[in-house]
């Protein structure tokens, strides 16, 4: 299999040559050779486009005669520490010849193209916990924005929380005021708010827990060089290009329940609904 798992694919994790090798000959529905030569040319197509099923995963990938169905769950339960691999990308990687691990940043990568793409499972927080680019959410920021409303500080930021502030926000200045305080990045500010704004302000239905997120989901995949967005829970998942917009951002939340931000976390956590 070194024709399929090479350095390049493998990354910072060699080791995952040999989980990948058992697996295949613990589910192989044909021979060796046939299957090297289809996982030699399964490519996986990074783009707009999901949900898809686990269960059709095989199908797409035109393995479903050389892996039994099971090789799916035996596959996304391969995760790792440090260097951290979470749920998904390992079968990914040892079912499409373009994907391997990313070196430096970003998740995965498009072994063809070079762009990288960041994967998200449950609970994902929207930031890179190992990078100093993000800023933990502190009750000082939570009761400075509550307190200069005039309203009781939350112990979280959550749906009920940004319900009760955006009843508060009364103009463009104060809604500025808002985004600014919870920004999760160091990076560039001005441009990233004002996108932000307008995604809050053109809506036909104003969002302000959906803004925030989506502007750190914004960030988070242009903070870390990302090309397209992958999010996976236990049925299935869907794939994103990176928005260039808050507003385009939004709409892709739109398919995740976005959880709360506490205390202490560098972000919002979301999950593929």
């Amino acid at each position: 299999m070194n024709e399929f798992w090479t350095k390049e694919k493998l990354g910072k994790h060699p080791q995952l040559a040999a989980e990948a090798e058992r697996l295949y000959k613990q589910y192989a529905m044909c021979d060796a050779d046939k299957l090297l030569k289809r996982l030699k040319e399964s490519k996986f197509r990074f783009g707009n486009y999901g949900p898809v099923s686990w269960n059709n995963l095989l199908l797409k990938a035109n393995l479903d005669d050389c892996l039994q169905p099971e090789f799916i769950d035996a596959a996304l339960k391969v995760t790792t520490a440090q260097p951290a691999i979470g749920k998904g990308e390992f079968l990914f990687a040892s079912l499409f010849d373009n994907v391997g691990f990313a070196k430096q940043h970003g998740d995965l990568i498009d072994l063809t193209t070079k762009k990288m793409t960041e994967v998200k499972g449950i609970a994902s927080s929207l930031s890179n916990g190992y990078s100093k680019n993000y800023i933990q959410l502190n009750n000082n920021t939570l009761i400075n924005v509550f307190r200069h409303f005039k309203l009781t500080p939350p112990s979280k930021l959550d749906a009920q929380a940004c319900k009760v502030l955006s009843e508060h926000i009364a103009d463009e200045r104060s809604l500025y005021y808002v985004l600014e305080a919870f920004r999760n990045t160091i990076v560039a500010k001005r441009p990233v708010i004002e996108s932000a704004m307008s995604s809050y302000m053109n809506r036909t239905k104003k969002n302000l827990l959906l803004t925030i997120a989506a502007m750190q989901l914004y960030e988070y995949l242009h903070t870390e060089q990302a090309s397209y967005f992958l999010a996976v829970n236990t049925d299935k998942f869907m794939c994103f290009e990176t928005p260039n917009t808050v507003y385009q951002a939004a709409d892709i939340l739109t398919n995740f329940s976005i959880d709360d931000w506490t205390v202490g976390n560098r972000g919002f956590k979301i999950t593929l609904k």
